[in-house]
């Protein structure tokens, strides 16, 4: 299929940022900011808070910058996806789906809306999470060509 790549990454991009977009919905609509609903001990709960940097909260207050690298990231994640290793997709997907999604709320609000709040991790959300995992992948799929 000629295109195959590009459909996977779409529908797997697609499936991060409606998910992640719904959970946001849902949070900003339920929980007062900085409150919490569910909690598992000291460990886990969900937490609205409002993000103006980026994953895991660096680069607070670079919402400017953070648009522009989003918008840059992307571009070369559509350039490059032709050439990807189809073994590579899955993660340069998630990636893709996190970056849209945090753009989206970046451009909309001017800030992320975060939910994940785990142990001692500054709050995350979802998207957050798609782009660590793709990362990670993307990164140990390069290792492990290098090695071989």
């Amino acid at each position: 299929m000629k295109y195959r790549n590009e459909i996977l990454c779409g529908i797997i991009a697609a499936a991060i940022v409606l998910i992640d977009q719904f959970i946001k919905m849902v949070v900003a609509k339920s929980i007062p900011l900085h409150q919490e609903i569910a909690r598992l001990g000291s460990v886990f709960s969900i937490t609205y808070s409002q993000n103006i940097g980026a994953s895991f909260g660096i680069l607070q207050g670079k919402t400017t910058f953070l648009i522009w690298f989003s918008v840059a990231a992307l571009m070369g994640i559509v350039w490059y996806l032709r050439k990807t290793p189809a073994r590579m997709v899955p993660f340069v997907a998630l990636i893709a789906g996190g970056a849209v999604s945090n753009l989206i709320d970046r451009v909309n609000l001017g800030y992320v809306v975060d939910y994940v709040n785990f142990w001692y991790i500054p709050t995350f959300n979802i998207a957050d999470l798609a782009i660590t995992i793709g990362t990670i992948g993307v990164g140990y799929l390069m290792y492990k060509k290098e090695k071989v």
